[in-house]
């Protein structure tokens, strides 16, 4: 089984549709996938990426749109005739077969020789580490053995496509931040083109070397986990990937490139200036957890003092709520290493303008 060399697995999903009675689950979606791209789908319930997968895997049917593998529709293909790879949330294991006979189950319906079959299988079994189990059945693993199996038996019949719908998700989550290590060495070793779903955002960052964020059948937005994170182009987005505090504001003066705004608990913020807004317009602005810094200068103008509410240790880190004065609540990630501030105490939280995150406001869907 060659692992550093396959056909080419450039995937392509062109504007899906697709409604269940009255239902639009799907609004014309369209991602590319580029040989040996990891891209994760991501979004609440309901968004539509597991309805994407399954129509990718052709287990169900787009009312419009396509999808191509290496510029030929797979649309008019049953699923078995697709040259895709399925791994499961429950592993989907055969429990009367040994670990070796559910890993070359693909490769024995489809006529392959035994010996060939069984040979295909070890070198699989050795690539998710698993050498040694062969004799084993899946009650005898842990859950994340059984989860490699159901990736190996996945790579042996060699997909053009792996396709994921949460497969880590049943795991507890020391070991799925395991298997998140492992599935992406996994992934790149045997260099396959991987369209993953996942409703955890952290384990989309974590895996992808793109994020496509759905929301309520459409792409709210698409890019690489660090442009995802670092600059959401919507409330939905920077909310949904990441923690962030939400606060309200009035556009008090335009500084150039920013705009200095005004805030409901009585203090003023620096923030980038958004294009197309103007003096007296409401806004939403947000800020992630470790770009607050607790600070002894008050007064200035990207300075915000509240009371402590909470404050909870969490290994490397401290999370720390504090009020403001109209009530609203801001959340920081401190450095847990130095003295910091408990339950009662005014503190101070200043940032960068550039940290800030500025929406219009009502953009939230």
């Amino acid at each position: 089984m060659g692992h550093t060399t396959r056909d080419s697995g450039a995937l392509e999903i062109a504007d899906l549709h697709k409604s269940y009675g009255r239902v639009e689950v799907l609004k014309g979606v369209s991602i590319k996938a580029g040989q040996g791209e990891f891209i994760s789908l991501v979004g609440p319930s309901g968004c539509g990426k597991t309805t994407t997968l399954n129509i990718v895997a052709g287990f169900e049917q787009p009312d419009s749109g396509d999808v191509s593998l290496n510029g030929s529709s797979l649309v008019p293909l049953p699923s078995h005739k697709r040259g895709l790879g399925m791994v499961f949330q429950n592993h989907a294991l055969f429990p009367h077969m040994t670990v070796l006979e559910n890993v070359g189950f693909g490769l024995t319906m489809s006529g392959i020789a035994k010996a060939e079959v069984a040979k295909r299988a070890s070198e699989t079994l050795r690539l998710v580490r698993l050498e040694g189990f062969e004799a084993r059945y899946p009650r005898e693993l842990s859950g994340g053995q059984q989860q490699r199996v159901g990736i190996a038996r996945a790579l042996t019949v060699n997909p053009k496509v792996l396709l994921m719908d949460e497969p880590l998700s049943s795991l507890d989550a020391k070991l799925r931040r395991e298997m998140q290590v492992e599935l992406r060495r996994i992934q790149k070793s045997v260099g396959i083109t991987a369209l993953y779903v996942t409703h955890d955002q952290e384990e989309a960052l974590s895996l992808s070397d793109r994020v496509v964020l759905m929301n309520r059948g459409h792409i709210e937005q698409m890019g690489t986990p660090k442009e995802i994170y670092a600059h959401p182009v919507t409330e939905f987005a920077a909310g949904f990937i990441g923690e962030a505090t939400f606060l309200d504001a009035v556009m008090r003066d335009i500084r150039g490139s920013e705009s200095l705004v005004d805030l409901a608990c009585g203090a003023q913020v620096l923030v980038p200036h958004r294009r197309g807004t103007s003096v007296g317009d409401r806004l939403r602005i947000a800020i992630r957890p470790d770009r607050l810094r607790i600070s002894t200068a008050d007064g200035a103008a990207t300075t915000l003092t509240g009371i402590v509410v909470a404050s909870v240790f969490v290994g490397s880190m401290q999370r720390i709520v504090a009020r403001l004065a109209d009530g609203s609540e801001v959340l920081i990630a401190a450095n847990a290493t130095t003295s910091l501030p408990g339950p009662d105490a005014t503190i101070s939280v200043t940032a960068a303008p550039s940290d800030w995150m500025v929406f219009p406001h009502g953009d939230q869907t």
